[in-house]
C-alpha cells in the first residue's frame, strides 16, 4: 500500500480523483461538471470524502481529507479563473 500521509492527491502514483480507467477520453468530468454550473456534482464529493474519512481501515485519514481538498481547491480554481 502507498503512504499518502506526506504527499499531494497529485503526487500519487495512483490518482484517486482522475484515475485512468474513470477517464479512458480527453473529458475530464470535473471540469466538465464546473463548466455547466453542476456545483453538487462536486459538493457531493467534498462532502463524502470528509464523512468517511479514517473509516476505512488500513487507509490513512488524511486520504481521504486529501481527496476532498483535490476537489475543493479544483472548483475555488475555477472560480477563481472567472474574476
Amino acid at each position: 500500500m502507498t503512504d499518502h500521509s506526506r504527499q499531494s492527491p497529485l503526487e500519487w502514483k495512483d490518482d484517486p480523483i482522475r484515475p485512468d480507467h474513470y477517464n479512458p477520453g480527453s473529458t475530464d468530468l470535473i471540469g466538465h461538471w464546473l463548466e455547466q454550473d453542476m456545483y453538487a456534482a462536486i459538493a457531493g464529493p467534498i462532502q463524502k470524502y470528509v464523512e468517511r474519512a479514517g473509516q476505512k481501515p488500513e487507509e490513512p485519514m488524511l486520504k481521504d481529507l486529501y481527496k476532498s481538498r483535490e476537489y475543493l481547491n479544483r472548483w475555488i480554481e475555477f472560480e477563481e479563473g472567472k474574476q
